[in-house]
Order: structure tokens, then C-alpha cells, then sequence
């Protein structure tokens, strides 16, 4: 098992490494660097003018390292970024580390319990369409599924917006909504009741796509597993069903749902900077949806980094969990 991890590691630097050139070049491909320079910049045509302007851009290019090659722009910022120097950003003039890490946690928050969610309704109607095949119950749960997949996260979360707040608030003649769909916290309160109201209706729209597609995940796996013949002989020696299923079958069905599950919960910051927009979560999707808006490649360059490292770790999460469950992973 220790050497499946360190294999593990190992790939993962490498992949980081090549990730950190391609988006490097992409982000100086597409952006530029200087755009809050050259916004601020004096409109008069005069040659003086002129003059001081060209001379504030290559002062702010020589600050930058913009006038050294590509390869010593990437050396260089390569060097800072792996010592935890992110540097500020060019808009706010805030340390880019600082708000990563800070919009980090309030992103991390959304993602844990949308994947905890996720998991636990993937799991149980995975489960339960398995053990009924064909039945209405499975009819039933299957189209809520195929109904939650073809639904985009935008709309989704303009519907609980209105069905899960202000209509309740109408009908009922509330004072305030049950739940909130703006910010973190209400600026009145910050007790955590008041947090979990916020928190809700992003993690639903986080939850709805995972959900719909690891329940037809575990529910194919297991109907796989249920007609391989270790399962009919544990029917034929009498186990309980509730066994067959829990102990012999869900295990097995996991095992390839592993590794599908930690590529989707990879694509979840790419929900966030939906989401985070829509309920003005002050989280990564925002920050990096803000950042690109504004050129603010400062931000930008970390935060597709801070990305990368984020899919690259649950990667090696699913790898090990699946040593744990597959025995044959381990001995590989």
C-alpha cells in the first residue's frame, strides 16, 4: 500500500509540473497582464503624454519580468509560487495568497457537504433501483435522475431560489425567508443556524448533477455485481439479503464508482464559479470569475493552480481507497 502511494505522488508531481506550463502559457496567451495599467493610463494624445504612458508600461513590464523570455517568466514565477509568494493582486492590491486561502475555506465548505450529500443519495437510490430492477419504484427514481441530469445548475438554482425562498416567505407571511440566498450570513447574525441557511440552497445546486450521476453509476455496478456468481452462491447458502447487498455487492459495486466519482468531484469548481455567482458566495468561483473579468492574472495563474492540485489530490484520494477495496490494486 505505501508503494502505491508513493507512485502515486510521484505521478501526481510530475502532472502538476506539466499542468503549471500549459496553463502559464494559456493564461499569458490570453490575458495581459498589464489591462489595469492600461485602463488607468492617460487618454491625452499629446507626445508628452504619450511618452509618460509608454514609459509607465515598461516600468510596470521591467517590475513584472514582462520584458524577460517566456521560459525565465514562467522560471521565475514558478520559483515564487513554490515558496507560497502568490504575490497581489492588480486590482485589489490584497496578498493573493491571503484571499485564495480565505476564499478557499468558504469554498471548501460547499464542496464537502455537496459531495457528502451527493454521496449518501447516490448510495441509497443506487441501491435501492438495483434491488427492484424494472419496478416502479425504479422507474420512479431513474426519470428523477434523468430529469436532474438534464437540468443546468443556472436554472436549477433560479427555481430553488424562488420555490425554496420567496415563496414560502409569501405563502406563509414570514418576516424573512427559511432560507437565504445571498452571502455567507445574514449581517445581523452569524450564529451557525443563520450559516446553515445560507448554506443550503448552494450545496442542493452543487448536489443535483453528482447526485443524478453516481446514482446511475451505483446502480449499473451493482446490477453487474448482483449476477456475478459469488453473489448467487451467498443466496444459495442462505444469507441475508440486507447482506448480500450491504456487505458483498455495494463493496464490490464501489470499486469502479471510485475512480469515476473523484473526476466528477474534480469538475466541481467549475459548478462553483456558477454557483457562487448566482448566491454571491464569497468563495473560488467568485474570486476567479472576478479576477478574469478584470484581467487579474495575479489571481488567475494561482487559482487555476490551486485547481489543478485540488483534482490531483482527490485522483490520489480515489486511487487509494480503491487499494483499500480492491485488494489486487494494492499488490500492482
Amino acid at each position: 500500500m505505501i508503494a502505491l502511494v508513493v507512485r502515486r505522488l510521484a505521478w501526481s508531481v510530475v502532472i502538476l509540473l506539466l499542468a503549471s506550463i500549459v496553463v502559464f502559457i494559456f493564461v499569458r496567451a490570453t490575458t495581459d497582464p498589464l489591462a489595469v495599467v492600461r485602463g488607468g493610463i492617460s487618454g491625452d494624445t499629446s507626445a508628452p503624454a504619450q511618452e509618460a504612458n509608454r514609459s509607465l508600461i515598461e516600468a510596470e513590464e521591467k517590475r513584472l519580468g514582462l520584458d524577460r523570455p517566456l521560459v525565465a517568466q514562467y522560471a521565475g514565477w514558478l520559483s515564487h509560487f513554490v515558496r507560497g509568494d502568490w504575490g497581489e493582486s492588480s486590482v485589489s492590491r490584497r496578498s493573493v495568497g491571503a484571499e485564495i486561502r480565505q476564499r478557499l475555506w468558504n469554498t471548501t465548505q460547499l464542496v464537502v457537504w455537496a459531495i457528502l450529500l451527493s454521496l449518501t443519495v447516490a448510495v441509497v437510490v443506487g441501491v435501492v433501483c438495483a434491488s427492484r430492477p424494472d419496478s416502479m419504484v425504479d422507474h420512479l427514481l431513474s426519470g428523477l435522475s434523468f430529469l436532474g441530469l438534464s437540468m443546468p445548475a443556472f436554472w436549477f438554482a433560479l427555481l430553488a431560489i424562488e420555490w425554496l425562498v420567496f415563496q414560502p416567505k409569501r405563502l406563509l407571511g414570514l418576516d424573512q425567508p427559511i432560507l437565504f440566498s445571498v452571502g455567507l450570513h445574514s449581517s445581523t447574525s452569524g450564529i451557525p443556524l443563520d450559516h446553515l441557511r445560507h448554506l443550503i440552497l448552494p450545496v442542493l445546486v452543487l448536489s443535483l448533477p453528482l447526485s443524478t450521476v453516481w446514482s446511475r453509476y451505483v446502480r449499473a455496478s451493482m446490477l453487474d455485481v448482483m449476477s456475478a456468481p459469488y453473489i448467487r452462491t451467498a443466496r444459495a447458502k442462505g444469507v441475508p439479503r440486507r447482506r448480500v447487498l450491504l456487505r458483498h455487492a455495494l463493496r464490490n459495486a464501489l470499486i469502479p464508482f471510485t475512480t469515476v466519482s473523484a473526476v466528477a468531484i474534480g469538475h466541481l469548481f467549475g459548478g462553483v464559479i456558477v454557483t457562487e455567482s448566482i448566491f454571491a458566495w464569497p468563495g473560488m468561483g467568485q474570486l476567479f470569475f472576478s479576477a478574469l473579468l478584470a484581467g487579474d492574472t495575479n489571481v488567475v495563474l494561482p487559482w487555476l493552480m490551486v485547481a489543478a492540485s485540488f483534482v490531483l489530490v482527490l485522483v490520489l484520494i480515489s486511487d487509494i481507497l480503491l487499494g483499500v477495496l480492491d485488494p489486487r490494486v494494492r499488490a500492482s
